[in-house]
């Protein structure tokens, strides 16, 4: 790849083991150095990437594969450079995305999972889900939309102690879209719940959490475990209070 503007260089690109990549291992990427930008792979797949502490990171990595887990709409992902001082969280590129909007609510098609979303949320106690946290790209037909849920950076999961001391506490104020479909997503929401409760029995679940714990330098991995193991059990209890948040809101 050829050297662009003095704003750009190129870096060794590399796909951490917590990724489920479709690209090369590694190859160069174009980075633009400013704390939140968008990069360039070779591949011709833009994706954006965000530079942050490692909490930020903890929360990102917990909130992607718990999401996937439990079947939220969330992009897939990589860390650039794990380990390192300039790590950066990087989300799949998604093509076309508007941001969410009361009135695009009857035209989400993927319910069961944007409901699920609402459980990941109330899981991790993740309490910023504003609007641009919710992507919406065209559906099968139009005008028909499909949701994506996107960082959880601010999720109280990335702060062990913290998170442990939040016990059975769901966000009882968050920072939530307005307008979501709440009636429409309680089912996806409530079988993402009971899906968290038989995850809790899975030896992948602390093999997860240690794997995301190393990857940051996170030394609290069995605090985070044992709350977060907690929650999951508690799920049901967890995603019905959540939802009464919510309804309160939307």
């Amino acid at each position: 790849m050829t050297r662009g503007s003095e704003d750009y260089w190129d870096h060794p690109w590399r796909w951490s083991a917590v990724a489920r990549a479709l690209v090369p291992s590694m190859f160069h990427i174009r980075v633009k150095p400013t704390s939140l930008w968008t990069e360039w792979a070779d591949d011709g797949c833009a994706r954006a990437s965000t530079r942050f502490g490692w909490q930020e990171m903890l929360a990102e990595l917990v909130g992607w594969f718990l999401g996937r887990d439990l079947g939220a709409p969330v992009p897939d992902a990589a860390i650039l450079f794990p380990g390192r001082a300039d790590a950066a969280w990087l989300s799949a590129y998604i093509p076309h995305p508007i941001h969410w909007e009361a009135h695009h609510a009857h035209f989400v098609t993927n319910l069961d999972a944007f409901g699920a979303m609402l459980a990941l949320d109330a899981i991790i106690h993740n309490h910023d889900r504003h609007k641009m946290n919710i992507l919406l790209t065209p559906g099968a037909e139009e005008p028909e939309l499909d949701a994506w849920a996107i960082d959880t950076g601010a999720a109280l999961v990335g702060f062990p102690a913290d998170f442990a001391a939040a016990d059975l506490a769901v966000p009882e104020k968050p920072n939530i879209a307005r307008g979501l479909p709440v009636r429409l997503m309680e089912p996806g929401a409530r079988r993402a719940a009971r899906r968290a409760v038989e995850l809790v029995e899975s030896p992948a679940l602390q093999h997860q959490v240690a794997g995301a714990c190393r990857l940051v330098g996170e030394q609290e991995s069995n605090i985070l475990f044992s709350a977060l193991s907690k929650r999951m059990k508690q799920a049901t209890r967890l995603v019905e209070r959540y939802i009464e948040v919510v309804g309160a809101i939307s």
